[in-house]
């Protein structure tokens, strides 16, 4: 049987993968502060947006009337 030569990396940057992993399955899947919550939280940021708008555009409109 052929022997196959392994080399890893040393443990520092093994662990140092290991952080960036674990650091972005929570960015994707925590609901609390990953992508859910980003975009729960530009929901929120188009519906301001949204309002304030249309609130200048009813102001100025009165205004011409």
């Amino acid at each position: 049987m052929a022997e196959i030569e392994l080399s890893f990396p040393p443990l520092e940057i093994q662990e140092k993968i290991a952080d960036i992993l674990f650091a972005f399955e929570k960015l994707c899947n925590d609901l609390v502060e990953g992508i859910p919550a980003e975009i729960e939280m530009r929901k929120k940021q188009l519906d301001y947006y949204y309002h304030l708008i249309f609130s200048k555009i009813a102001h100025f409109s009165k205004q011409l009337a």
